[in-house]
């Protein structure tokens, strides 16, 4: 048998000559213990060691790539790429994030960590409102749909209505919309000044029109059907619905083609 050698006369060391990729996404051991075998790339735990660098308010990120290359928005960012992969992050800063604080970015990284694959959702049962929105924010922002419907299921078991519609509305979330406006026309106590100013003006007073025809019915007519009837009926709600509603089609479209695409 013949065995192969370097310059010098000695056979090649199996730990530290170069592996290579073929086609097939495997790791072609060339090496004296595996002559021309094959070894195939774990589907999880094959993570690639490219890093990015982000900068937030100041602060400087250097994160595993593999974590953002799914979302449509990074890969915009990146393509053309624009990566820097310097270990001294100060030798030049990396890509800027607008209209995102530290603590915003930290708590989406906590739940980024596991990326590609499902986010945890033993994690995101733990966090506050505060981080859950943060997360909301982020991963709508840049389109990682898996983390955004987590943490979407999440902040419905613990917000209060009047949150839902203000967050409906700001992060397009038609369900969360609906259950508010709902519950603010069918409740007894009266719409208070601070929810009022949580949810604006335009909503507030189309609440006030609902709640008045909603107490005018005779019980026997107070049903579900009549309920989602009023609502439609509600021009201002009606359409606002539907907007987020469309919005909402579009990015679960988006998330179909990236998954398609990948």
């Amino acid at each position: 048998m013949t065995t192969n050698v370097d310059e010098h006369g000695k056979a090649p060391d199996a730990t530290t000559e170069a592996q290579k990729l073929n086609d097939n996404n495997q790791v072609v051991l060339r090496n004296r213990n595996a002559q021309g075998g094959f070894m195939t790339k774990d589907k999880e735990y094959w993570i690639p060691g490219d890093f990015l660098i982000f900068e937030v308010e100041n602060t400087l990120f250097r994160v595993l790539k593999h974590h953002f290359i799914k979302s449509r928005f990074f890969l915009a960012m990146l393509e053309p790429p624009k990566v820097f992969f310097e270990e001294d992050a100060t030798a030049r800063l990396g890509h800027s994030l607008r209209n995102v604080t530290v603590k915003e970015f930290r708590s989406f990284l906590d739940v980024l960590g596991a990326y590609p694959q499902p986010p945890n959702k033993n994690l995101i049962s733990g966090m506050s409102k505060d981080e859950l929105t943060a997360i909301l924010k982020l991963s709508t922002m840049w389109h990682f749909p898996d983390h955004r419907q987590a943490v979407i299921a999440q902040l419905s078991r613990i917000l209060y209505e009047t949150s839902k519609i203000e967050i409906g509305i700001k992060y397009r979330i038609a369900a969360f919309l609906n259950s508010g406006i709902e519950y603010m026309i069918t409740r007894s106590e009266q719409i208070m000044d601070e929810e009022a100013v949580l949810i604006g003006p335009l909503v507030t007073v189309a609440l006030f029109r609902l709640r008045e025809t909603w107490k005018s019915l005779r019980k026997a007519e107070r049903t579900d059907a009549k309920l989602r009837g009023l609502i439609t009926g509600e021009g201002s709600l009606s359409s606002q619905l539907k907007a987020i509603g469309e919005d909402e089609r579009r990015f679960n479209e988006l998330s179909v083609e990236a998954t398609s695409s990948s």
